[in-house]
């Protein structure tokens, strides 16, 4: 009884420490990244480094923070999601660790991986009004593929998790 207590001691300030480390690391961001309110000079920044035509297309861009305009994750595709928004958003186990860093809600919500959206996928059931008109043409792997994706790396303040968002480009590695 002891011993399985002391495991619910050690799980319980592990995930304590993990939350308190995403929350400051939050705080953390370059005042460059905090200040993204969907400028212009941003927008150009992304468009410049990451060569992604997509992000005039994100839905309320304000939410996302930026901290890297372009990043670069390889990994296998986990699960796949159509929402009815008409993006499509992948949960990615990514491959090196030390590139991309996981924070408590990437744990705890996404079971350890990296989100990513494909925006303007599909024509959904309530398509977002930033989509009309227009509908991504990436490759959308399967579940178990081995993938390169590269996009805006970026903290989702409304779910707090960290994801690649858009994604401006997908390679395929390997097949399932």
């Amino acid at each position: 009884m002891k011993r399985k207590f002391s495991f619910i001691v050690f799980a319980f300030c592990s995930l304590l420490s993990l939350f308190i480390t995403s929350c400051i690391q939050i705080r953390k961001l370059p005042a460059s990244a905090n200040a993204f309110s969907g400028a212009v000079a941003a927008v150009e920044e992304i468009e410049a480094t990451c060569y992604n035509p997509f992000w005039k297309f994100v839905y309320k861009p304000e939410r996302l923070v930026v901290i890297e305009p372009c990043k670069t994750v390889t990994g296998k595709v986990r699960a796949i999601h159509r929402a009815p928004d008409g993006d499509v958003h992948l949960r990615i186990i990514p491959e090196d660790r030390t590139g991309v860093q996981l924070n408590f809600y990437n744990y705890t919500a996404c079971f350890g991986s990296l989100v990513a959206e494909i925006i303007c996928s599909h024509k959904g059931k309530n398509p977002k009004e930033s989509c009309f008109g227009y509908t991504n043409s990436l490759l959308t792997p399967r579940r178990g593929d081995r993938v390169q994706i590269t996009g805006v790396y970026v903290l989702d303040t409304n779910h707090g998790w960290r994801e690649i968002h858009p994604i401006s480009s997908i390679e395929l590695l390997e097949r399932r």
